[in-house]
């Protein structure tokens, strides 16, 4: 089951990164994927606070890191 960070993944992958979602769907590991990414992303982001810092601080690091990559270059 996907948590909130793989659902948001799952969103921004589609749109963002079309090439690369196709081909994990492709390759039957869409979910698996998504659900690695959400769970790095939350174990990392309680990490982060614990050590104390503040959770938008911790999202800015965490979220380009496993959930927002960097999107596609236009192949127009």
């Amino acid at each position: 089951m996907l948590n909130h960070w793989s659902k948001m993944a799952k969103a921004h992958w589609k749109e963002h990164l079309p090439g690369y979602y196709q081909k994990l769907q492709k390759e039957g590991t869409l979910e698996l994927k998504l659900q690695e990414a959400g769970e790095k992303a939350k174990e990392m982001l309680a990490e982060l606070m614990e050590q104390g810092m503040r959770r938008n601080e911790a999202l800015e690091i965490v979220l380009p890191q496993f959930i927002l990559l960097t999107p596609e270059k236009n192949r127009d």
